[in-house]
């Protein structure tokens, strides 16, 4: 779509508003040339047919314009009206000289300063119609008041006052072309202002939707981004295979729970599956992985909302239990180690009955929290080197 520039704009409203106020004046028009025909037609009836045919047939064909005007706006620039306007509006007023100009008779001047009173009243009434454009009035004023200054000019001789209606009306008609250009300054700069109130409406409006289409874009990339986020934080501190949290997530959930300022229990179980290198060895590695994952999900199933799993290393799995005595922790310890030896691991090929050795250690402050995981994983071993499947507190 071709952006129209401000002056352009201003000439499209300008003669959509002239359009707005000749639409009204044209029905008037009809209506005026039937009340003069018929109040003339008995002075002069020949010349008074003639005269409305013509201004009706002419008034016709404005109208016809006029109301096309929607039509014409659609398919052609406002200029091709506005001088079709010109041109009707122009001969309408040399139409209305003409019927003056019949009918002033010296002797019967009572009917002509009757007509010369409407004429002027329509002319003077036009100011408002016309003031959207700028030659439209001056040249109607011109072709309908210059020619009767002229005749009253010329009758002078049999009315001597008409010397000084001529140049009356020639001094109003310079009275109006000027306040007609007052008007059109007025309608001009309230168009300005109206048009640049709805130019910059249109810009915030543009502006809004670039801001909601921006809104829109940062909302996707933040999605990304949270995505990519969580991806990141899951890499970081979840085990890509059993999907529990790694040994960095553990080291840290450690120390917070290892506050100084900390009042409750801590416990921490050491879990290591026994004989893991045999089964990787005799089953394959995709077997043994999936006897990890189904391992930690055993083990996760026996926890509570508080406690902490995390692969520590290989089949090697750590347990954190905030609030929980070390007499607590031995029997929630013998617990997994039931609940993991008591159903062996299926697949489509493979039958695996496990076990898993523990070792299990309370935090006691001031010592260093990884202290504690190393008395666990010294307890571990032992229960390793006692025959496994078995559960050793230190």
């Amino acid at each position: 779509m071709m952006h129209k520039t401000l002056s352009q704009r201003i000439l499209d409203e300008s003669v959509d508003r002239l359009y707005e106020q000749v639409r009204q004046s044209v029905v008037v028009t009809f209506i005026a040339i039937l009340l003069f025909a018929s109040a003339l037609y008995h002075t002069q009836p020949l010349l008074t047919l003639y005269w409305a045919l013509g201004m009706l047939l002419h008034s016709f064909f404005h109208a016809q314009s006029v109301f096309g005007y929607p039509k014409v706006r659609h398919f052609h620039s406002t200029e091709h009206w506005l001088v079709r306007e010109f041109s009707y509006t122009i001969t309408l007023g040399m139409g209305w000289a003409i019927f003056t100009m019949i009918y002033f008779r010296p002797e019967a001047t009572e009917d002509f300063y009757l007509m010369l009173v409407f004429i002027v009243a329509v002319v003077s009434g036009s100011v408002v119609t016309y003031a959207a454009v700028t030659l439209i009035y001056p040249v109607m004023v011109c072709f309908i008041l210059i020619p009767l200054t002229l005749r009253l000019a010329l009758t002078a001789p049999q009315h001597e006052h008409h010397v000084f209606l001529a140049l009356g009306f020639l001094i109003y008609t310079g009275v109006l072309i000027k306040y007609h250009q007052q008007a059109h300054a007025i309608s001009r700069k309230a168009i300005e202002l109206y048009l640049q109130q709805g130019i910059l409406l249109e810009e915030l409006h543009r502006f809004k939707e670039q801001l909601q289409v921006s809104n829109e874009q940062l909302t996707v990339v933040n999605g990304h981004l949270q995505s990519a986020l969580g991806r990141s934080h899951r890499l970081a501190f979840n085990d890509a295979l059993t999907g529990c949290f790694n040994r960095r997530a553990f080291v840290e959930h450690l120390r917070a729970y290892a506050s100084p300022y900390a009042q409750a229990e801590l416990c921490v179980i050491m879990m290591d599956l026994d004989h893991f290198k045999r089964i990787n060895d005799q089953k394959g590695h995709l077997f043994g992985d999936h006897v990890l994952k189904v391992l930690a999900a055993r083990i996760q199933m026996q926890l509570r909302p508080d406690d902490i799993l995390a692969r520590y290393g290989g089949e090697e799995f750590v347990c954190l239990l905030p609030g929980t005595s070390l007499a607590e922790a031995r029997d929630f310890a013998e617990t997994i180690r039931k609940a993991v030896a008591g159903t062996p691991i299926r697949d489509d090929q493979h039958v695996q009955h496990i076990t898993i050795s523990m070792g299990v250690a309370k935090y006691l402050p001031p010592e260093d929290p990884q202290e504690t995981v190393n008395r666990a994983d010294q307890a571990l071993y032992r229960a390793k080197r006692e025959g496994r499947d078995r559960v050793v507190v230190t």
